[in-house]
């Protein structure tokens, strides 16, 4: 994992000076890319073990049914990431073109993800 950590490290310092390329081509279909999303959401065992894991121990019988309440739960997290999804999605235009209009800050971006990527490789190999 901290060897991977390192290759992602590389690979985004490494392209702080790479050429910006345009090919121009169309751009994908918002169904497919919807589609694939979901797809890969609900083929991914994570989400799944996420909430098994985590919700039944905010559920409580004396409260009532747990069945709803871990429906309230999940449905209270599903809003929660809608809403933080939607920050991003509207915000992902902006922010990326303030950052493309100047490459030092380019620069700086893949830098810093280097950086971050190099201290993640460093906490699992000392952890």
């Amino acid at each position: 994992g901290a060897a991977y950590l390192l290759y992602l490290a590389w690979k985004a310092f490494s392209a702080r000076n790479a050429a910006r390329v345009n090919d121009g081509g169309a751009p994908a279909a918002l169904g497919g890319i919807y589609r694939r999303a979901i797809l890969m959401n609900v083929t991914n065992p994570k989400v799944a073990i996420f909430f098994l894991a985590l919700l039944p121990q905010f559920a409580h019988p004396e409260r009532g049914k747990v069945a709803v309440q871990m429906l309230m739960l999940g449905g209270t997290f599903m809003v929660c990431l809608l809403l933080c999804f939607a920050a991003i999605a509207f915000l992902a235009d902006p922010v990326g073109a303030w950052l493309r209009q100047s490459t030092s800050r380019e620069a700086k971006l893949h830098v810093t993800a280097s950086l971050i990527f190099v201290a993640l490789s460093a906490k699992l190999v000392l952890a």
